[in-house]
Parts: C-alpha cells; sequence; structure tokens
C-alpha cells in the first residue's frame, strides 16, 4: 500500500478513497457521482481520514516518549533524591 501521509499529494489521497468507495460500496458510489456529490464526499472523508491520521500519529509519539524516558535509579526511591 502507498504511503499517503500529509506529505503526499492529496490528489492521490482523493483517488484512493474514490477507488475504495467504488470497489466496496458501488452502490453508494454511483449515488455520489450521479448526484454530483462525489467530490465534496471524497475531500470531506480525506479531512476526516487525515485527522484520525494526525491523532494517531500524535499518540504514537506521546507513547514513544512515555516508553522511552522512562530512566530510574534502580538504587533509590524518589524519597532519597536530593531536593532541587
Amino acid at each position: 500500500m502507498m504511503d499517503l501521509t500529509e506529505e503526499s499529494p492529496r490528489e492521490a489521497r482523493l483517488e484512493m478513497i474514490g477507488k475504495a468507495l467504488k470497489d466496496k460500496a458501488p452502490v453508494k458510489y454511483a449515488e455520489l457521482e450521479s448526484s454530483g456529490q462525489l467530490d465534496q464526499f471524497l475531500e470531506h472523508h480525506d479531512e476526516a481520514m487525515m485527522a484520525g491520521y494526525r491523532q494517531a500519529k500524535q499518540k504514537a509519539w506521546e507513547e514513544t516518549v512515555d516508553t522511552f524516558l522512562k530512566f530510574f535509579d534502580p538504587c533509590c526511591d524518589e524519597s532519597s533524591l536530593p531536593m532541587g
């Protein structure tokens, strides 16, 4: 599968969404196309998909930082650490 993250062209994502819709929900695709609402639907779906991607990316970053920045001195507990 192609990497169609934010850095990639929006047109490529719209094409991917349109193809998936046409392949998986051909009746809905035909209804949207015949009513002239296909482009609007694809654009809205792209915006929602990218918002979900950004949220997932942020969550993954937060979890990564949390996982890899857990440092501690095994010999000491927090009550014996110097104040400051």
